[in-house]
């Protein structure tokens, strides 16, 4: 049925909404947002670290790649100790 639109169909017998200390039915969940001790940890507590987009040759990345087992990140990480920086 070339044309057709086709809804998200919500069946409420599946998925009965949840009621909250008042029965009111506003959805309420626990599910998301943040909480303590969630996300990836740091890598080093004394510097924040930032996020940056790189521009390099393919031989470079392939490099950074081997340097930091799969890690390109790690690898650059790995460079910057054998340079001593």
């Amino acid at each position: 049925m070339a044309g057709d639109v086709v809804a998200n169909y919500h069946n409420p017998q599946r998925h009965p909404p949840a009621f909250n200390h008042r029965g009111d039915s506003e959805m309420t969940t626990n599910h998301g947002g943040a909480r303590p001790g969630a996300g990836r940890p740091p890598l080093d507590d004394t510097e924040p670290t930032e996020r940056h987009t790189v521009t390099l040759p393919a031989s470079l990345w392939r490099l950074l790649e081997q340097l930091g087992d799969g890690n390109r990140s790690k690898g650059v990480r790995v460079l910057k100790e054998k340079a001593k920086l």
